[in-house]
């Protein structure tokens, strides 16, 4: 019981678990379960009452859903290490941002320098410029101790930042329409983000709350609403009132949930 326990606790277990269900995924795909599994997964699942519903697909709630809680921890971590870690110098924190932006900049270059000729293909030059930050941490995760603390650092903000990018693209060039209100609501929600972090409150239940609304107000204006996550992060306070540390509190309440749940999910 023990030695299953330390295995579970081990840093390199929810790497493990996520190439598992990958390779589930792989396998049910391209086998008899097949239908059952695209079913299941393209099955429609509504949240609300009366007028007022979400109606997504199983694959989407994860993918817009939970996958929101997944860039909320990477967003935490990332805003702790550039305001007290290794990313408090301007120096060290431009390096990943100029590393996403050469990550983003040179595939799509090469996508249309491949496919210029072809219209409709070159509707297609924004796919390489996105990372997949989900596999990214995956990896960084199985290979646990065996790489530089700085290093998994560089790697996981370059992730981040290009996934950013990439929703700054979508947002800008892939989206037919942005919805006025929506957009309205989200302002009036990170206002209110700010006013909690100014008064300095630490009851999460407001947040969440704040973050739900956010969410689903990005979910409508046509924006990924896995920016609702990383805009949570940016006001969510270090500490409390009395200078006890409260990100990491948050972020040790969220990471199981993430690391052994959301990820495995999300790969499957």
């Amino acid at each position: 019981m023990q030695m299953i326990k330390k295995m579970v606790l081990s840093e390199t277990f929810p790497g493990i678990l996520l190439i598992f269900f990958t390779f589930l995924a792989l396998l049910c795909k391209n086998s008899s379960l097949s239908v059952i599994y695209t079913d299941f997964f393209h099955a429609n699942f509504t949240v609300g009452f009366d007028h007022f519903q979400i109606s997504k697909s199983l694959d989407l709630w994860i993918n817009d859903g939970l996958i929101a809680i997944f860039f909320l921890c990477i967003g935490l971590e990332l805003k702790y290490e550039i305001l007290r870690g290794q990313l408090k110098n301007i120096r060290a924190v431009s390096l990943p941002i100029f590393g996403a932006l050469g990550g983003m900049i040179t595939p799509a270059l090469i996508f249309i320098a491949i496919n210029y000729s072809h219209d409709f293909a070159m509707k297609g030059w924004a796919i390489p410029t996105a990372t997949d930050i989900a596999f990214a941490v995956g990896i960084l995760m199985l290979l646990g101790n065996k790489i530089p603390t700085s290093l998994k650092l560089f790697l996981l903000s370059l992730a981040i930042f290009d996934d950013l990018g990439a929703i700054v693209i979508i947002a800008l060039f892939y989206t037919d329409q942005l919805s006025a209100l929506a957009i309205i609501i989200c302002l009036f929600c990170i206002f209110a983000l700010l006013l909690l972090n100014y008064y300095h409150i630490t009851h999460l239940s407001l947040y969440v709350l704040v973050g739900v609304v956010l969410w689903i107000a990005m979910l409508k204006s046509g924006v990924h609403a896995t920016l609702a996550g990383v805009i949570i992060s940016l006001f969510i306070p270090l500490d409390t009132k009395n200078k006890k540390p409260y990100l990491h509190e948050v972020l040790k309440d969220l990471n199981p949930w993430v690391v052994y749940f959301i990820l495995p999910l999300f790969a499957f």
